[in-house]
């Protein structure tokens, strides 16, 4: 990285310093650093933009006692130089947490109405044994 703004640091959780003194540990952990290098990686032999989604290890809570680790949504585009190399890579960050925390309630929620359809089925077949 060559340049962050002050909404990047509040995003990824990294305490604000000089930008070089920034630690990609500090608000990543290994297997997320792994998925950052993997597109690096893709960007700079596809030179094409990439688009992906990755954990931080800051927590946010939902107001209501729950916690989850943040997830950001990031975007990179490659800029070309005449030669048609990587000369620079522009990108963003958008904290999604906010979706993932709904995808993980929906889910909740959805395997819960599985259960109990499942649970209210087994009682219906005993019941109809027991009567049989």
């Amino acid at each position: 990285m060559r340049y962050c703004n002050q909404e990047w640091f509040e995003v990824s959780g990294h305490p604000v310093v000089p930008f070089e003194d920034i630690e990609w540990d500090v608000f990543m952990d290994a297997p997320n650093l792994a998925v950052v290098t993997q597109y690096w990686k893709q960007i700079m032999i596809t030179k094409q933009p990439v688009k992906f989604q990755f954990e931080l290890n800051r927590i946010w809570t939902d107001g209501h006692g729950h916690e989850m680790r943040a997830s950001v949504l990031s975007c990179s585009y490659p800029e070309l130089g005449e030669d048609g190399s990587v000369v620079a890579v522009s990108g963003t960050l958008t904290d999604i947490t906010h979706l993932k925390w709904a995808e993980r309630l929906q889910k909740q929620r959805t395997d819960e109405a599985v259960e109990a359809k499942r649970q209210h089925e087994a009682f219906i077949d005993m019941t109809c044994h027991e009567i049989r």
